[in-house]
């Protein structure tokens, strides 16, 4: 299994939309590697005041290749 990690920097966040950005940004992250048929464990979000963190755990290090193309 393997893991991905994602850290974003920015001017210093309020502490509010802070944790209204992480918890957006982490739904938007694991929906989006549902609709692709990609499975993980676990997902957690952390944050400072410059930073977000997006740490997810379990994604299988092979994905079959039966996805839909992505429509542009």
């Amino acid at each position: 299994m393997s893991e991905l990690f994602i850290e974003l920097y920015s001017e210093e966040i309020p502490a509010k939309l802070q944790i209204n950005a992480r918890h957006q940004i982490k739904k938007i992250i694991d929906e989006n590697l549902f609709e692709k048929g990609i499975n993980f464990k676990s997902s957690k979000s952390f944050s400072t005041p410059k930073r977000l963190v997006f740490f997810i755990d379990g994604i299988p290090e092979k994905k079959e290749k039966n996805y839909k193309r992505p429509k542009y």
